[in-house]
């Protein structure tokens, strides 16, 4: 019996011993997995974090996974979403060889795993740039794990982007990156590849709209030499993809002015696809702009050329069109031109023949949304040779289209007089006053000095202060002023004689005299005003 009672003890003991060291060890693992969560989202420790995780034995791993496979950060991240998105990528080769080989499944789990924004790690690892990260999580997958890493790479996250969307906007750097992800799949995967090229992401843009705006030359073009030549619709198609406001990769080239992309687009279409190409070149986004907007407003020269050149002899007519395309707020290329660039402003303009001179009059001639003509705006930002290069425009025969085009008025009622006072530019305002010297259009010009804005101003107000514009006027002014005094003194009393007599010897005519002897002076054209 007392020996019963001793083994009962000794076993009782033995347990307690065993139980306390199992529980000494597992307050020990949890201390450990404290110290890595501390190091992993809150110290963010790089050494730290590697030299914890080499602290785990093999019989803690299911511990250490079943933590690395929660999401304990904020936004429900992993740490391998952290490590990934900081680019360290000693962490994340750390973190991935804690999964032995016959844990592949789990290790294949835990790179699946998203945050609340549906990002994985390979999301991060593209948009820090990090071409050993990507590399790493990619070989994870054997190759009886296709499927699996294809689901893998198709991911979106919340704003339907995948990691080929993140690579494409690194700029060049991301190409090493971008080449990684295409090699994924395998030359009879072909349709599987253009489906991922294809994915756009919540506004709508490709990795070729993303690539585009970053300026990657390098991705634009391995993104299109992905396609065989049997593909060619189907690069077509890719190339012609709107973004949420109706961009193409060609609208966002040309604004960035990379001639290098733009040009690399325009070379999908082969001569049996001008009709596409040119289809290609009319789009126009939300606000009407077509790409030819974009490159004029921005002055980039080469591009229009590019564009221009497009259009052979037989399209004619389709490059006409195309010129005179009107945005949102009624532009041309031209309305933008004309602020700044003489050189697209002589391009634009060179596209009509002799033939089709009157289509160029209508062309120069359109008003945009606030009654504003290329000639306001030339006037306006003091571009005298923009202005001569209009005016130029009109032949004799159309001398009486050219006044009208002087004539016009905006939607302040300024004439391009008004802008070139404003602007104070003196061959400005001798070009515009010049259209005027024949004598049939005398009347005419003093109805274009009297012209008066919203604000009941003329453009003689807007020259004070300087004093060769003020006195250009002044005279063209006085010109009108005598004028109206020849008039008077050509005209006849009831009784045959003129009125001139009258002024002189009626005592009650002073403020008349007052004007005779100016009028004297001042007449240089006597003949013109002979009494």
């Amino acid at each position: 019996m007392k020996t019963m009672i001793k083994f009962i003890f000794l076993a009782i003991f033995i347990f307690g011993v065993f139980a306390s060291e199992e529980e000494i060890n597992q307050n020990h693992i949890e201390e450990k997995i404290r110290s890595l969560h501390n190091a992993s989202f809150q110290n963010r420790n790089g050494q730290e974090i590697v030299t914890l995780l080499n602290t785990f034995k093999k019989d803690e791993n299911d511990e250490l996974i079943k933590f690395l496979m929660k999401g304990e950060y904020e936004d429900n991240a992993t740490a391998l979403h952290v490590a990934a998105s900081e680019g360290n990528e000693q962490i994340v080769n750390t973190l991935l060889n804690v999964f032995d080989k016959e844990e592949n499944e789990k290790l294949i789990e835990f790179l699946m795993k998203e945050d609340d924004w549906k990002n994985t790690a390979l999301h991060y690892a593209c948009y820090a740039e990090s071409e050993g990260i990507v590399n790493s999580l990619l070989k994870v997958f054997d190759k009886k794990d296709t499927a699996k890493l294809i689901e893998y790479l198709m991911k979106e996250n919340e704003d339907k982007k995948t990691a080929l969307h993140n690579a494409a906007s690194a700029g060049n750097k991301g190409i090493v990156i971008v080449n990684s992800l295409l090699n994924v799949f395998d030359k009879e995967e072909n349709e599987k590849i253009i489906e991922y090229l294809m994915k756009e992401d919540e506004n709508k843009n490709t990795a070729l709209h993303i690539a585009a705006e970053a300026e990657s030359e390098g991705i634009v073009n391995f993104l299109l030499n992905v396609f065989d030549k049997k593909d060619t619709a189907k690069l077509i198609e890719f190339v012609m993809k709107e973004d949420r406001w109706k961009r193409t990769a060609l609208n966002i080239a040309a604004f960035e002015g990379n001639e290098e992309i733009v040009n690399s687009l325009l070379n999908v279409f082969d001569k049996k696809d001008t009709e596409q190409l040119i289809e290609y070149l009319m789009k126009e986004d939300e606000d009407k702009d077509t790409v030819l907007h974009y490159v004029s407003q921005q002055g980039y020269e080469q591009i229009v050329n590019s564009l221009l050149n497009v259009f052979d002899k037989k399209n004619k007519a389709k490059l006409i069109e195309f010129v005179m395309k009107e945005n949102e707020d009624r532009k041309t290329a031209l309305h933008y031109a004309s602020k700044y660039d003489e050189q697209i402003v002589n391009t634009l303009l060179k596209v009509f023949d002799e033939e089709e001179n009157k289509k160029l009059i209508e062309f120069v001639m359109k008003e945009d949304k606030y009654k504003n003509t290329a000639l306001h705006n030339a006037a306006s930002t003091g571009r005298q040779r923009i202005v001569n290069s209009l005016l130029n425009v009109f032949d004799k025969k159309d001398t009486a289209k050219l006044i009208e085009y002087l004539m016009k008025e905006n939607e302040d009622k300024k004439t391009a007089l008004h802008y070139a006072s404003h602007c104070k530019n003196e061959k400005i305002v001798n070009s515009l006053l010049n259209v005027f010297d024949k004598e049939e259009n005398e009347k005419l010009i003093c109805e274009y000095l009297m012209k008066k804005d919203k604000l009941k101003k003329t453009a003689l107000y807007y020259a004070y202060g300087y004093e060769q514009i003020v006195n250009i006027l002044e005279n063209k002014i006085m010109v009108c002023n005598l004028q109206t005094i020849t008039q008077y003194f050509k005209s006849q009393k009831d009784d045959g004689k003129t009125n001139l007599g009258s002024i002189i010897f009626d005592d009650n005519s002073q403020g008349a005299k007052e004007n005779i002897l100016p009028f004297l002076i001042h007449d240089y054209n006597r003949e013109n005003h002979k009494i």
